[in-house]
């Protein structure tokens, strides 16, 4: 440590610049003692080099070498710190934008491929690269990433609700490991509301019990801090000068007032929420904040340990019965879904869907009915000619029955000729 200060303190402004670096830009030079330095080279003149040399790990400082004491200098290839730094691009987090991709691509992915055509990690770019643009036109198309699984909009569709259950979870867990407990909890409160009892619900209620105690201890100390923050606050303002002062407090005002409409937001009828916004110069929410945490421990610890329901299956089998043409499949799957008091959003997606379904099976339906009614006229029809043909056939063989060999041969001759004619 003691070697560490005495470096850092005669370092000349430039080393204090660089002190802090990776040595992965940094090159080899072989000594002929058998020991070798990592650095690169500042300022070189006919017999010696200048270097930035790595003196203990991380720390840099100026070297001068004599070129006559080097055997060798091994350069490091800079492309493959370079490309260091684009390992972590995949695989691409979850619920990624189509502008997210597009800046993964211009900012990071094609400046190295532009900047580093020989490097060996050139080809591993591409692939990177490639990746990015497949996943890019999916999430273009609207589509995104959930759970390490891309998925195509005609998949979304398919299976919309458990879905969009699952990004509630997402984005649940995302508040609560940033510790943002107050957003965390009003994503609950939404997901309670529009997919009750499933398998998301009960994962977010068993996070919730390990994320409310945090929560009210952090509401806690803001509640026993009230009062000293507000006198605080009072005497550093009385310790201001007029003009400062009257500044200060427009400050705060404006603060205050921002502050106010997102209260009143909260408490809204459309937008209205259990979870009030937090401002640690205003008490009441905070104490309301606390009370409601010992209300929700109760209820979620007991609502968590009900069983869940596959609401999500019965939206697929709708979904899947619709794209067949199947209408009363869909109709009976549909009023199992409804039961489950789903987001209204997605009963008006499919309300219509089986109203269509619902007019085709109509117009179906009368159509065969059509057919069947002519299938019968003709069958009728074709009865009647053949009845008639038998009477016919009955008349002639009765008056056959009266006329004699002669008149027989006659009449036989007589139809001869005239078919001849």
């Amino acid at each position: 440590m003691k070697l560490r200060k005495k470096i850092i303190s005669v370092l000349s402004p430039l080393s204090l610049l660089i002190l802090v670096n990776s040595t992965a830009n940094a090159d080899t030079f072989q000594m002929k003692d058998g020991t070798t330095i990592n650095g690169s080279i500042i300022k070189e003149t006919n017999d010696s080099y200048l270097l930035r040399a790595e003196v203990s790990n991380n720390v840099f400082a100026e070297k001068k070498v004599l070129k006559s004491k080097v055997v060798q200098i091994i350069k490091t290839d800079p492309s493959i710190a370079a490309f260091e730094k684009l390992t972590s691009i995949l695989p691409t987090p979850d619920l990624l934008s189509a502008k997210d991709y597009e800046l993964l691509v211009k900012s990071k992915v094609e400046p190295f491929i532009k900047k580093y055509p020989s490097s060996p990690h050139f080809k591993d770019a591409e692939k990177i690269l490639s990746t990015l643009k497949n996943e890019y036109h999916t999430i273009r198309s609207g589509g995104f990433k959930l759970y390490g699984k891309l998925l195509t909009p005609q998949q979304i569709e398919a299976d919309k609700y458990n879905i969009q259950a699952s990004v509630g979870l997402h984005m649940f867990i995302k508040y609560a490991q940033k510790k943002q407990y107050r957003a965390a909890l009003s994503t609950l409160e939404r997901l309670e509301d529009d997919y009750p009892d499933t398998k998301q619900i009960r994962k977010a209620q068993k996070a919730a019990l390990t994320i409310l105690p945090r929560y009210e201890e952090k509401l806690q100390k803001l509640y026993d801090n009230f009062d000293t923050l507000i006198e605080k606050r009072k005497r550093a303002l009385d310790g201001m000068t007029p003009g400062d002062s009257s500044r200060t407090k427009k400050i705060f005002a404006y603060e205050e007032q921002q502050y106010l409409n997102l209260l009143d937001l909260a408490t809204t009828t459309r937008k209205r929420t259990k979870w009030l916004p937090i401002n640690k110069y205003f008490k009441e929410p905070i104490e309301k904040n606390l009370k409601m945490v010992e209300s929700e421990l109760k209820r979620i610890n007991i609502a968590s340990e009900k069983p869940a329901m596959d609401v999500a299956k019965f939206y697929r089998a709708t979904y899947a019965a619709l794209e067949s043409g199947d209408y009363m499949l869909a109709k009976e799957h549909f009023d199992k879904f409804k039961r489950g008091k789903p987001p209204e959003e997605l009963v008006n997606e499919l309300e219509p869907r089986l109203i269509d379904a619902k007019l085709v099976m109509e117009r179906f339906a009368l159509q065969k009915k059509e057919e069947e009614k002519l299938a019968k006229k003709k069958a009728d029809d074709e009865r009647k000619r053949i009845a008639n043909e038998k009477r016919e056939a009955k008349k002639d063989k009765g008056k056959s029955k009266g006329k004699g060999v002669k008149d027989i041969i006659r009449d036989n001759q007589n139809t001869q000729k005239r078919l001849s004619q």
